[in-house]
């Protein structure tokens, strides 16, 4: 790996793994082709995420991913295939931006209640 990375870039993967941990790799996983996955499985390994979350984070993001699909298919079928087919790339794209949005108001929430207790211990 060091011969063809560049060490900056090895170090901004590094970084992105310690910042994000498994969301790392739920958030590719979720994502539809072209998406690169594998890339993100790799550097996993070469960061040595752990094996056991490693694993629940791609089962969290392709059970996301599929079950999506899945409810999509059952609830309005031939439609909902023929439309994901012709938009795959738009609804990849919306469900992203969902969770990316979930996770920042999750983040939001936590950094809010982590600040009013350290304010309540202060006073």
């Amino acid at each position: 790996v060091h011969r063809r990375v560049q060490r900056k870039r090895i170090e901004e993967l590094e970084g992105m793994y310690r910042q994000w941990g498994i969301w790392a790799v739920v958030v590719p996983s979720i994502m539809p082709p072209p998406m690169p996955f594998k890339i993100f499985v790799l550097s996993a390994g070469f960061f040595r995420l752990p094996f056991l979350k490693f694993i629940m984070a791609v089962t969290l993001g392709r059970s996301i991913r599929y079950f999506t699909w899945g409810i999509l298919a059952v609830v309005y079928g031939q439609l909902a295939k023929e439309f994901l087919e012709k938009n795959v790339h738009t609804v990849g794209m919306v469900l992203f931006l969902l969770f990316v949005g979930a996770i920042v108001g999750y983040l939001l929430m936590w950094t809010r209640a982590r600040r009013k207790s350290s304010q309540q211990e202060t006073v």
